[in-house]
């Protein structure tokens, strides 16, 4: 083998070294993750068709379909006999605009609160937000109080920015599941 071509092979090896490790580097981590209890046993699961006008079914499809296309494991499907719900409720005097509430790791109960949504127009890129971050809860997520907008999962984001999952929600979500 002549220094030439020894040279070309170090060249080349140092180059791919680089690029690995830039990718290393540039990708999400979930090092400092927060999961909870009550996310669901799969990312692979039927939610009862809510029925609501597209005034609110557009923004709730727009979530369920953002986690569906991003997520690799992810897959919520509408089915008339399924157990888990997403449900408006008009909860004024609430301090909170969505709820998760668990059901064994099989179910849950989404409730989207209208008066507490309707208050941060407009209207369906909060309510999106709002579904997508406790759709979210299902798949184990816990909240973040101060991620700003990195994760769909934290209370001080801007909903009209951050309205579904990040990068760094999904690398969180594969490796739970």
């Amino acid at each position: 083998m002549t220094n030439r071509s020894t040279a070309k092979r170090s060249r080349i090896l140092i180059i791919a070294f680089v690029v690995a490790a830039a990718s290393v580097i540039a990708a999400p981590v979930a090092a400092n993750a927060v999961y909870m209890l009550g996310g669901m046993n799969s990312a692979s699961y039927r939610v009862k068709d809510p029925g609501y006008n597209s005034t609110w079914m557009t923004p709730i499809n727009a979530a369920r379909t953002n986690w569906n296309n991003r997520c690799g494991p992810c897959n919520i499907t509408w089915s008339d006999d399924a157990a888990a719900r997403i449900v408006s409720v008009n909860k004024p005097t609430a301090t909170w605009n969505g709820q998760y509430q668990p059901s064994f790791g099989t179910s849950f109960r989404i409730e989207l609160n209208q008066p507490k949504i309707a208050a941060t127009p407009p209207f369906s890129t909060s309510l999106r937000s709002t579904t997508a971050h406790e759709l979210g809860h299902s798949f184990s997520l816990g909240d973040y109080p101060d991620r700003g907008n990195t994760s769909v999962m934290s209370y001080n984001r801007d909903r009209m920015v951050v309205y579904a999952p990040t990068n760094l929600d999904l690398v969180e979500v594969d490796d739970y599941y």
